[in-house]
């Protein structure tokens, strides 16, 4: 049906765009932002980014005591997702954390599987493995030079446990959405939610933890 379509194109897209966040999350931190600096920013700017959009599209943010327990605990997991793959991305390639990373399809089906019974037929698994086949030939080779090379002086182990966290918080995150209260609110809404605390929970630990984050005023970084 048209829902079913909506959700293929907007899957597709979201995979097209989160792609490019190696990319441009490496080349900040190749000079010289901390991983507390990058994600405040690429957070901060897409919560700007989402209430412009809710205010165009009039959207409600009253979601309640209840439901904001629920967010702040998801916005938990996906902030968790997004330091843990930058913290691989600073100690391993940016293809094997990838194809580590893109493991969170098979970590959500066998979940949802085992502990919520949901049917899952031989050809869902097999689209699973397929997508991880083609996401380890995209990311082998010389092409992936191009993105990024293991970082000298990297702890390889951490970048292993880095990158196999970010694929258990991501696949809790999206469970969460299926399985909580979360489903109850709005996709923009709850987005920004999401995406609001986790820029506060980044800032706090660039205050707490690093040397702070720094104003940004160069034009060119911006863009």
């Amino acid at each position: 049906d048209m829902n079913r379509i909506k959700g293929i194109l907007y899957a597709a897209v979201s995979s097209a765009t989160f792609g490019l966040a190696p990319f441009f999350s490496i080349s900040l931190l190749a000079i010289g932002y901390s991983s507390f600096e990058v994600l405040t920013y690429r957070w901060g700017v897409a919560t700007v980014v989402l209430l412009v959009f809710a205010f165009l599209t009039k959207c409600d943010f009253h979601i309640g005591y209840k439901n904001f327990k629920t967010i702040f605990g998801l916005s938990l997991l996906r902030a968790l997702t997004s330091f843990s793959l930058v913290i691989a991305y600073q100690n391993i390639a940016s293809g094997v954390a990838s194809i580590i990373h893109f493991m969170y399809p098979l970590a959500v089906a066998v979940t949802m599987a085992v502990f919520f019974r949901e049917k899952k037929s031989i050809v869902t698994f097999a689209a699973i493995v397929l997508s991880l086949v083609g996401a380890s030939l995209l990311s082998s080779g010389r092409s992936n030079n191009l993105i990024s090379t293991e970082y000298n002086g990297g702890n390889r182990m951490m970048g292993l446990i880095a990158a196999c966290i970010s694929v258990f918080s991501y696949a809790g995150y999206i469970i969460g959405i299926r399985k909580t209260r979360a489903v109850e609110v709005n996709s923009t809404v709850l987005t920004c939610y999401v995406m609001g605390l986790g820029a506060l929970f980044f800032l706090l630990g660039g205050l707490f933890y690093d040397e702070g984050v720094r104003l940004e005023t160069n034009v060119i970084t911006w863009l």
